[in-house]
């Protein structure tokens, strides 16, 4: 569905990033579980595997187009992009379902869409394994992330997710799905509801990464 130009523009063949959370890192910080970005930081999740940087051509589908209904065929397209370059080493953690950040129901009512719920049926049908869409649900509408301080991001998704009662998790291996990852806070709370319910791994697979935590 895209081009040798658009795949290299999105995506680079190998992502050089730090284990921990997916943040780009020197050569050096590749061998270790942390880099100096989030050593500091409480992970709920276990490794973060991005597509690309969140920057240019990819920064540029995902924000002007993938979060709009006519822009469904490109999540399509970037989530089997991503499969395709990344989902040998997600397939190698033995994952059992993957699961959306989801999105509160008035935020779906406007955008008519959700990119995370796209990008997570390519990445289920591609593993053969079973997509829990409902598997975590939006409790309270977070205020808009962009513009807060990192610290301000954590406290404000804080309880904004629960996990669905008959979700049955115990020692599951959950990917979560995401376009964008930021400082962490969205897929970070969400991972902890997943941890809580049972599940013993969880790596978040998002399609870019921007700067790092902080």
């Amino acid at each position: 569905m895209l081009c040798t130009s658009c795949r290299d523009a999105l995506g680079p063949e190998r992502w050089q990033g730090c284990p921990g959370c997916g943040g780009a890192v020197p050569v050096e910080h590749l061998r270790s579980r942390r880099c100096p970005l989030c050593s500091r930081m409480a992970l709920h999740w276990d490794s973060v595997v991005p597509l690309g940087k969140y920057y240019g051509t990819l920064q540029t589908a995902i924000s002007g187009r993938m979060k709009t209904p006519a822009g469904e065929p490109l999540a399509a397209a970037v989530g089997q992009l991503w499969c395709a370059l990344r989902g040998s080493h997600v397939a190698a953690f033995q994952p059992d379902a993957v699961v959306p950040i989801p999105m509160h129901w008035r935020t779906r009512l406007v955008r008519r869409t959700s990119s995370a719920e796209t990008l997570a049926r390519q990445i289920a049908a591609h593993l053969g394994i079973p997509l829990a869409m409902r598997a975590v649900r939006c409790r309270r509408r977070p205020l808009p992330q962009k513009g807060l301080k990192p610290h301000e991001r954590f406290r404000n998704v804080r309880g904004a997710f629960g996990l669905s009662a008959s979700c049955a998790l115990e020692g599951a291996h959950i990917v979560l799905v995401d376009d964008v990852l930021t400082t962490g806070a969205t897929c970070n709370e969400a991972a902890r509801v997943l941890k809580n319910g049972g599940a013993s791994m969880v790596i978040v697979a998002v399609m870019a990464r921007a700067t790092g935590v902080e």
